[in-house]
Order: C-alpha cells, then structure tokens, then sequence
C-alpha cells in the first residue's frame, strides 16, 4: 500500500514540468521592484501628491460664477469671484 503512493508521488513528481528561467542580478533586481507591493504604494501616493498639488494650483485661477439672466441684462450675467 505505502509502495503504490511512493510511486505515485514520484510519477506525479516527474510529470510535473519546471518552468526555470535564467536571469541576471539586474533583471532579477527589476522583476522584484516590479511586483512590490510597498513600492507600488508608494509609487500611488507620489501620483496623489502630484494630483492633490494640481488641485491646490488650481485655487489660484479665477472662478466664473455664470447665472441665469434675462436678455436685456446678458452683459452683467458673468461674474468674476
């Protein structure tokens, strides 16, 4: 009984292929940079920060207030704040 699942675990072993892939230091170095998860952390809140700055830019530009007017009046119907 313990003999059929010893040569059933090394058939299973050996049917199983391994895919091995050689790869230099560097390329080892950027496939791990590559799939960290701190890093990509970091990486999005870099993109926020650089987001939240253009909001902020923004608070600078003038700010139209338009609102409905009658026809007479059309040329005071735009305000600046």
């Amino acid at each position: 009984m313990n003999i059929k699942y010893i040569i059933a675990s090394i058939l299973i072993f050996l049917s199983v292929q391994v895919n091995a892939i050689n790869l230099s230091v560097s390329e080892c170095r950027e496939m791990a940079l590559r799939n960290d998860e701190d890093i990509k952390i970091a990486q999005n809140r870099v993109r926020q920060s650089d987001l939240d700055r253009g909001i902020a830019k923004s608070a600078y530009l003038p700010k139209f207030d338009i609102i409905k007017c009658r026809p007479e009046n059309i040329n005071v119907c735009l305000f600046f704040t």
